[in-house]
């Protein structure tokens, strides 16, 4: 514990521990666990089913090597006196069972000769015929009293794996022969370990995902000569081995392997039902892979099956959404949606009804346009002002706060239209405080950038990969946004799951915004980054993932393989493969331009088009109402020659010259009076000089 408390059980620290007495109790065990340190210890090999059935004995797995060693010495001198009281009882038959057990040696004086220590009468049965299973194993002695047959077993490992079985150190080899019916190799005296387990002399069998960018088969044309073995193949993966594979080589040692894809297309879960796994995480438990590789990400529940290395990489866990300028809104006329289908009509009755109001108080006030009108107080085309068309006009151009052609004249008229401006403007504001919200309808996606904001709506269903990654990451989430997040896919109606990235990206593309798609942004950018370029990755990550290689629980592996990558991790190998697989340049706008990362909160033609469908409806509905008066005027005029447009010229003309005229006499008498005046105040004037001044 003192190593744990001076940070000495590190990745770096591989500790082996000599004395097989060392003893781990339950809270040494756990804290053992969380260390990163490679931990090699070695055990008196037993199967205590034996000696525990035959004493009736719970299990002792928490006694320490002495309280076993002690056990078994009282087991086996029980046994020796056993065994010799049965032979003096076939000896000496009548004689009582205390005098047949063995008294003390007789010691002899210091002063005569040594000859050697006289045997105790228990020594031969000691040494003799006695074949036991205690808790240290296989007991038994050899003539002169030394124990033999026994075997010490080695354990090596770190957190979860750290009590995996290695190997095992056999005192005596024929009799481990003999007793497992197996010959050890020639060049292994007294160690018998699994061969498989070393790393090298062999060509590995390395499986993966076929997924981009991790592994993808090599794009051929009709030139190209076929490529075999580890050249079929491109990606992350075989550029990561391949650089593994010098790392091992540097350090004299041989590491050959195959690259295999692997069919399924899974990387593994464990199934409820039969308990068994499927993928490549199947694949290695199971043998048929040495290695599993690919976007194979490091969880609890995978390390409780198999061993993992270091992580090769890492990628954080985004949120896929339909980008906001491909989202085509369902309702065209969404703008009228801040006000209710009744306050509309509600505000339309009240437009007629206040027009009505003023077209009534116009005809029946003596100070309003229609009564001062016929007074002759005012010119006479001002009597219709407030006729009901113009009251119409009045209101309506009130409403939005236009201006309007004249203003009522009574105290009574005055207060109707002040009431009717304080509506207006009131209405007017509460439909343009609601208005963004229902115009920015499908710009929402572009706020979602948290968990807690998926959590805060409840327009858009999200979901990921069933039993992927990030379905991991989620599932082993305690508590917190994660958790919540987990707990509403598994509980939601409609299905959030999908199969595979592919599918999940398809259904955010062709979902117009109702649904988001949360994943390794690793496994998502060679997709999203190519045409069409309508979806958009949220810049903020939710989680991050690890990938590590996996490899067969207990195999040493792990270990090479992590030194490995802890190499190339700090010559920035690892941080090239990142640049060079990781960041796909995009095809698409939406992830280069500036202009479209901000465009994802603007108003886009689509948003608008309802508006646009009001406007052309009223120029529609002005250009039938133009013909319509145009074609009744030329009904209705009289059946002669008649220009309405000449006729309108030659007035305005014929005004024009009258107003003219009259211009210019009045210019001419005033011309003369001022002529007058100066020849009366300076009469050497000439009257060609006058002319001039008045030019």
């Amino acid at each position: 514990m003192d190593a744990i408390d001076f940070e000495l059980m590190e990745t770096d620290y591989h500790w082996i521990i000599g004395n097989p007495d060392v003893y781990y109790n339950e809270t040494h065990t756990e804290s053992l666990q969380d260390v990163d340190a490679y931990i090699t210890n070695f055990r008196m090999t037993v199967d205590p089913s034996t000696v525990y059935s035959t004493f009736n004995l719970p299990s002792h797995d928490e006694w320490t090597l002495k309280q076993k060693l002690v056990f078994d010495t009282v087991f086996v001198l029980r046994e020796a006196v056993i065994s010799y009281s049965d032979e003096m009882k076939r000896k000496f038959p009548g004689r009582s069972l205390y005098s047949l057990i063995p008294g003390d040696t007789i010691m002899l004086d210091c002063e005569d000769d040594w000859t050697g220590m006289p045997k105790s009468p228990l020594t031969r049965h000691l040494t003799q015929n006695l074949n036991l299973h205690g808790l240290t194993g296989h007991i038994t002695f050899n003539e002169i009293g030394n124990r033999v047959d026994y075997s010490i077993s080695i354990y090596s490992g770190k957190g979860g794996s750290m009590d995996i079985k290695r190997g095992e150190w056999i005192q005596n080899r024929s009799h481990w022969e003999q007793l497992y019916n197996d010959e050890l190799a020639t060049d292994v005296v007294h160690l018998s370990i699994d061969p498989t387990w070393t790393a090298g002399n062999e060509i590995f069998v390395v499986g993966s995902v076929m997924v981009s960018p991790f592994m993808m088969d090599v794009e051929l044309d009709y030139s190209s000569t076929l490529l075999e073995d580890n050249e079929r193949f491109e990606g992350y993966i075989p550029d990561l081995m391949m650089e593994i594979r010098k790392v091992l080589l540097n350090d004299g040692l041989e590491f050959e392997y195959e690259l295999v894809p692997y069919d399924d297309g899974q990387y593994g879960y464990k199934d409820l039902d039969s308990e068994e796994w499927s993928g490549v995480i199947g694949a290695v438990i199971n043998q048929e892979i040495d290695i599993a590789t690919g976007p194979l990400t490091i969880t609890d529940k995978r390390e409780e099956e198999v061993d993992f290395t270091l992580p090769i990489s890492e990628s954080p866990v985004q949120i896929l959404v339909k980008h906001p300028s491909y989202i085509y809104n369902t309702h065209d006329f969404s703008f009228t949606f801040p006000l209710g289908v009744e306050v509309w009509c509600a505000n339309l009755v009240a437009l007629f009804f206040v027009a009505g109001l003023l077209w009534i108080i116009n005809r029946s006030s003596t100070t309003e346009w229609a009564a001062v009108a016929r007074r002759g107080e005012v010119h006479p085309v001002n009597k219709d002002n407030f006729n009901f068309k113009n009251a119409l006009w009045f209101v309506t151009s009130s409403a939005f706060l236009q201006s309007y052609d004249a203003s009522p004249r009574s105290n009574a008229g005055r207060i109707g239209a002040a009431v009717w401006w304080v509506f207006s403007l009131l209405m007017l504001s509460s439909y343009c405080l609601n208005l963004s919200n229902y115009m920015n309808v499908n710009k929402q996606q572009a706020f979602y950038r948290t968990s807690r904001d998926l959590l805060q709506q409840t327009e858009i269903v999200y979901g990921c990969v069933k039993d992927g990654s990030t379905y991991s990451l989620l599932e082993d989430a305690k508590h917190g946004d994660l958790r919540s997040i987990y707990e509403y896919m598994f509980t939601n109606v409609y299905d959030p799951y999908v199969s595979d990235i592919g599918t999940g990206i398809e259904r955010v593309r062709e979902s117009n915004g109702k649904y988001a798609f949360l994943a390794e942004s690793a496994l998502m950018l060679n997709e999203i980054t190519e045409s069409p370029c309508n979806v958009y990755l949220v810049p903020e990550a939710i989680g991050t993932v690890r990938y590590g290689l996996a490899v067969q629980p207990g195999s040493p592996l792990r270990d090479q393989l992590s030194y490995a990558i802890k190499v190339l991790k700090e010559n920035g190998v690892l941080e090239e493969l990142d640049a060079k697989w990781m960041r796909p340049q995009s095809e698409c706008d939406n992830y280069l331009s500036t202009w479209n990362k901000q465009g994802l909160y603007s108003l886009t033609i689509v948003d608008l088009k309802g508006i646009y469908y009001i406007l052309l409806i009223g120029v529609a509905i002005s250009l039938l109402f133009f013909f319509l008066e145009l074609m009744c005027y030329l009904l209705l005029r009289p059946r002669r020659r008649y220009s309405p447009m000449r006729e309108t010229m030659r007035e305005t003309h014929y005004s024009f010259g009258v107003q003219l005229q009259r211009s210019k006499e009045n210019v001419s008498n005033e011309d003369e009076r001022d002529l007058k005046e100066t020849a009366e105040l300076d009469p050497t004037t000439t009257s060609s000089t006058k002319q001039k001044q008045w030019l």
